[in-house]
């Protein structure tokens, strides 16, 4: 993934995250309203990984895909995060943790007492929609 190519913008606390690491954040108490690719914590993630993050009491409002923590993600992982308290709100392909995870890896995750709603078409606790994806080791109680 290239950061300035127009597919890999994003919306959310870091926009396109890039060969990067996240870790130990804590995201309470937001609201963010977007359109394509939106998440709390990162709109685009390539390459990259997130790691014991928390998004707690938050809004996550946008069209496609949304997710509680992570919009898209392409080869990325995203391990030990949890969704609480949270509204994720979207047309389609929307998670409490990933919208779009497209080779990558969700593991030891939760969602926990939240709303995870699509407008249209798929919607999940953990991940909207997962392509050649291994989830290990999550729940869902929202």
């Amino acid at each position: 993934m290239e950061p300035d190519d127009e597919e890999n913008r994003g919306i959310g606390f870091i926009a396109s995250l890039i060969n990067g690491v996240i870790s130990d954040l804590t995201i309470e108490n937001s609201y963010i309203n977007g359109y394509a690719r939106t998440g709390m914590f990162v709109g685009v993630s390539g390459n990259s990984c997130v790691m014991n993050c928390l998004n707690k009491n938050n809004l996550v409002n946008g069209y496609n895909p949304v997710g509680g923590l992570i919009g898209h993600q392409e080869e990325s992982t995203v391990i030990n995060c949890t969704t609480q308290s949270s509204y994720i709100y979207g047309d389609g392909n929307v998670g409490g943790i990933v919208g779009y995870n497209g080779r990558g890896v969700i593991k030891d995750c939760t969602c926990v007492e939240s709303t995870v709603t699509a407008e249209r078409w798929s919607v999940g606790g953990i991940a909207g929609i997962a392509y050649d994806t291994r989830i290990n080791n999550c729940y869902n109680t929202s």
